[in-house]
């Protein structure tokens, strides 16, 4: 029961991490130097998407030509992953 217990405050701490590095970035995209910037809008519309809207959330940030610096960063539209969007280097 004690080992349980571990994993589960461990589990929260994790949680709580990732919520709070998550609430930081939602901050920095809503700061007034940056908030029209097409790549913060882009951050909080994905962050305020729900599971069911990401893929077109995803799609439509992706089209977006303001954004193509940043488009390889995105999951590929097969599988979710950063397999294919990553770009290619030969080293």
């Amino acid at each position: 029961m004690a080992q349980m217990k571990f994993i589960h405050d461990q589990m929260e701490q994790e949680r709580d991490y990732y919520f709070n590095k998550l609430r930081d970035v939602e901050i920095l995209c809503q700061n007034e130097a940056v908030k029209e910037d097409a790549l913060s809008k882009a951050v909080l519309k994905i962050l305020y998407s729900v599971d069911s809207d990401s893929k077109n959330v995803l799609k439509e940030v992706r089209n977006n030509p303001k954004l193509r610096s940043v488009q390889h960063f995105l999951p590929c539209e097969d599988c979710d992953c950063l397999c294919l969007s990553l770009p290619y280097s030969s080293s």
